[in-house]
């Protein structure tokens, strides 16, 4: 099943707000459309919605130049056992079926989002410029709330890795998921649905997902020595009052994502 279509679905039956057949394959990245594959992914989330009891959040995507399904969704209606095949109405059962939708995922809306990882980003490590003009920091309290936001980041993840695992039927995994001991290379450990091992290092911030984020060389070399494991989660515009956030991924070594500036350096005495 394609969990980035799911996903998608999921933030329009939120809001509900349907969205286009064809917007909806732009924003999995396909620019043609493609009426077969379209068929096969709403195939899917139709068919694991229903073994989970849920209702049919397929009925998120349609024909908006028309405000009408089309005739994929009122087949799989019948053969899930959801629409009598003689209703006369198809329209009204597809728009109550909307509003059932949205009723259940406002009710139990992620608290952890998952937005496409975008491309684009840095060329270069941006020029960093000095104006040594003296500021009062309370380190203290600056040192605790950012310790909050991280707590509340892997808490988080913690939920969100739990609860997929759970959907796909995989409660065993969901079991194993752990925060791990500090000085590990990462914050959780799972497991993807085939069983393989997670290892996700978590970063938080209340600010946007362009926002630049401290790693320790430990990490960095874990991520390096486990990339076939290895996952950060950048979560961003964390509200900690309504906990709620959203995130990207990347998977295996973080050179491979991200520019690396020194801030602090150990300083070790040379020898004259």
């Amino acid at each position: 099943m394609n969990e980035e279509a799911r996903l998608i679905l999921i933030q329009r039956a939120i809001s509900n707000n349907p969205i286009a057949y064809s917007a909806f394959l732009e924003q999995l990245g396909y620019d043609s459309p493609n009426i077969s594959l379209l068929h096969s992914i709403l195939d899917d989330i139709a068919r694991f919605e229903s073994e989970n009891n849920r209702p049919p959040l397929t009925v998120m995507a349609k024909r908006l130049d028309k405000d009408e399904w089309g005739n994929g969704f009122y087949d799989l209606c019948i053969e899930l056992g959801l629409m009598d095949k003689y209703e006369h109405n198809k329209k009204a059962f597809a728009k109550k079926m909307q509003k059932q939708v949205h009723e259940y995922w406002v009710s139990n809306k992620e608290n952890l989002i998952k937005r496409k990882t975008p491309t684009e980003g840095y060329n270069e490590i941006p020029i960093r410029t000095f104006d040594f003009q003296g500021v009062d920091i309370n380190w203290e309290e600056q040192n605790r709330n950012l310790a909050k936001i991280g707590q509340l980041g892997e808490e988080l993840v913690i939920e969100y890795e739990k609860k997929i695992l759970k959907a796909n039927g995989k409660d065993a995994f969901a079991n194993e998921v752990i925060k791990v001991k500090d000085g590990e290379g990462y914050d959780i450990f799972s497991r993807n649905f085939d069983g393989s091992e997670k290892k996700i290092e978590v970063k938080t911030t209340t600010a946007n997902y362009n926002k630049e984020f401290q790693i320790s060389l430990t990490e960095l070399k874990f991520s390096e020595l486990n990339s076939n494991s290895y996952y950060l989660y950048r979560l961003f515009n964390l509200n900690p009052e309504k906990r709620v956030a959203e995130f990207h991924e990347y998977k295996g070594n973080l050179n491979e994502h991200f520019y690396f500036e020194g801030i602090n350096f150990n300083a070790f005495k040379k020898n004259k």
